[in-house]
């Protein structure tokens, strides 16, 4: 229908449309409908490209102020009941433990009293 009623549309325009109005309103029907299927990704992308840059930012934000659940850091008696170790550079190296503080990445020292997590962080 796209390219036969293209054709005929543009090419016999003037003496269809007299002859049989009804087909020819409805093949422009038809090719503007086409013109419509084949735009409406770049018709969306248009509008919804201002609502996304400029809107999306605010949608997070009420996500993030509306959320029940906050984010908290261990308590007290959870780092507590974490085990304990004195660093040895070379018991370490031997179990495979980093030999500096993953937060700070400051070197241990000997003897120092350190916490070791179940993945293996010191």
């Amino acid at each position: 229908w796209f390219l036969l009623g293209h054709f005929w549309l543009v090419q016999a325009a003037s003496s269809c449309s007299e002859t049989s109005p009804h087909l020819f309103h409805l093949t422009a029907a038809l090719i503007i409908l086409q013109y419509t299927l084949m735009l409406l990704p770049l018709i969306m992308l248009l509008i919804l490209t201002p609502f996304l840059c400029l809107c999306l930012p605010c949608i997070i934000q009420g996500f993030l102020f509306f959320n029940k659940s906050p984010v908290r850091g261990a308590t007290k008696r959870e780092i507590n009941r974490l085990p304990t170790e004195k660093f040895s550079a070379t018991e370490f190296s031997e179990k495979g433990y980093d030999e500096q503080c993953a937060i700070c990445i400051a070197d241990f020292e000997n003897s120092e009293i350190i916490r070791v997590l179940r993945c293996r962080h010191v």
